[in-house]
């Protein structure tokens, strides 16, 4: 179980990782990416944001987007942060919640129609 400190960390960097999302990544039209959680290591070496792309069959362009300017983003981290150290960011896409959802979506508009 992380330390309280680690939960503030997480929330932190899950605050900022989607700030980035919104004001320096483009991603094309019709692709949400949305940052649903971070998972900091105990060290504070590493953390790992935990991303989620709908629509589902849009991930591969997701993550070659996000891939591409994982330096800049962690740039970016290290600036705003005031802390010492600054965890790596590692970003992991989620599919299993995406696919639940879309389950549920599907389940809706069929008892709709």
């Amino acid at each position: 179980m992380p330390t309280r400190r680690v939960e503030k960390i997480n929330k932190l960097l899950a605050r900022e990782a989607a700030n980035l999302f919104l004001r320096e990544l483009e991603f094309p039209e019709g692709i949400i990416a949305t940052v649903i959680g971070v998972d900091t290591s105990d060290d504070l070496r590493y953390a790992d944001v935990l991303v989620s792309v709908f629509p589902p069959e849009k991930t591969d362009t997701a993550a070659k987007l996000i891939k591409k300017n994982v330096y800049k983003l962690q740039k970016l981290v290290d600036r705003r942060l005031k802390m010492r150290p600054v965890p790596k960011l590692r970003f992991r896409l989620e599919t299993a919640k995406i696919d639940r959802l879309e389950k549920i979506f599907e389940r809706i508009k069929n008892e709709t129609n």
